[in-house]
């Protein structure tokens, strides 16, 4: 009997395993086929061994276009950098005479959910005049020690006089391994993380390991994420309770998630003493946090910068999307035009 049962569960298993494994290539097939094979043309990111993953410099503009969370049309045009999302539209012989500025961030600051030329950039370089000079770099999911490495990258490139720094509130988790290791919300790819004690760079994989063998598995999971959102299922809130950390494990990592934020303007300070710096948070979480660490450091902050936009009805897509859409791009980039103006970092 004990026989039977044991062969009736191995037979069960090895039909189920082949059944998955049958959907897992089948969806590997069409997912090839659909996005130009191995070297995906629809994707807006790829792998990086040295920053996690980069802006998909082999982006297909016609492939890729879609519809954002609002319905509004989304065509993005080829990325011409791993990291710079925005040039100015002077070409390099007169914008080296112009007053720089580089923004740098994450997925707000790639605009993803808005065509390009519609970000709030655009709009505020269409507001600061011919005098300036507007660069935007930024790649969805970026932490701060990424954007950090990010503007490493492009410095010598681009000389700006001007940093604006974009900042999100799950920017803290991104910066700690533990509090991005005990979230199923977060970019399952391998990222960098500051080691606080040693000061080096670490690469870690905080992706769950289903979804780093099975394509499947990420999808599907994708999927239900989406109809989390959309009804307020409260799956991810309950997958994240199982792998969660204790309160006081937790309040600790994210105090040493501001603390990479620190050391990194610091940084920043002794390597570009010259470099004016202003940041804004694109949300409430984290905000007396940025607030009291750019301050603290000397340099601006453009507070409570989300209300504003927030403010406004219609100018995100929730709940299936909480980016701006071309509404909210454009009211954000004449508020960030209008707070640079009262602060006299432009004239």
């Amino acid at each position: 009997m004990f026989k039977r049962i044991f062969n009736n569960l191995t037979l069960s298993f090895f039909s189920f395993l082949v059944f998955f494994l049958l959907i897992e290539l089948i969806v590997r097939i069409i997912h090839y086929t659909n996005n130009g094979g191995f070297r995906d043309v629809k994707a807006s990111i790829m792998e990086d061994d040295k920053f996690g993953w980069v802006l998909n410099i082999y982006l297909d503009s016609v492939k890729s276009e879609r519809k954002n969370g609002c319905g509004e049309v989304v065509k993005t045009k080829k990325y011409a950098d791993k990291f710079i999302v925005k040039f100015p539209k002077a070409d390099a012989r007169e914008w080296k005479n112009k007053k720089r500025i580089l923004i740098i961030g994450d997925s707000v600051t790639q605009a993803h959910e808005v065509s390009t030329d519609y970000a709030y950039y655009d709009r505020l370089e269409e507001l600061a005049g011919e005098n300036y000079a507007v660069f935007a770099a930024g790649v969805g999911g970026y932490g701060n020690l990424q954007e950090y490495m990010l503007l490493e990258d492009v410095y010598n490139r681009i000389n700006p006089q001007i940093l604006i720094w974009q900042l999100c509130g799950n920017d803290i988790a991104n910066n700690r391994y533990e509090l991005d290791n005990a979230s199923f919300f977060n970019n399952q790819h391998k990222r960098p993380y500051l080691n606080l004690e040693t000061g080096e760079i670490e690469i870690k994989n905080p992706g769950f390991w289903l979804f780093d063998v099975s394509l499947f598995a990420k999808r599907l999971f994708s999927r239900i994420l989406k109809l989390d959102f959309k009804y307020n299922m409260g799956i991810l809130s309950f997958c994240n309770s199982l792998i969660c950390l204790d309160s006081e494990l937790h309040e600790k990592e994210y105090k040493n998630g501001f603390e990479v934020m620190d050391y990194l303007l610091k940084r920043i300070k002794n390597k570009y003493p010259r470099l004016i710096i202003a940041g804004f948070n694109t949300g409430p979480e984290a905000e007396q946090g940025f607030n009291k660490i750019f301050t603290s450091n000397g340099y601006n902050y453009l507070g409570i910068f989300y209300e504003h936009v927030d403010n406004i009805e219609g100018t995100n897509c929730k709940p299936l999307d909480f980016h701006w859409n071309i509404l909210g791009n454009r009211i954000a980039g004449e508020h960030l035009y209008n707070l640079l103006k009262q602060t006299k970092l432009i004239n």
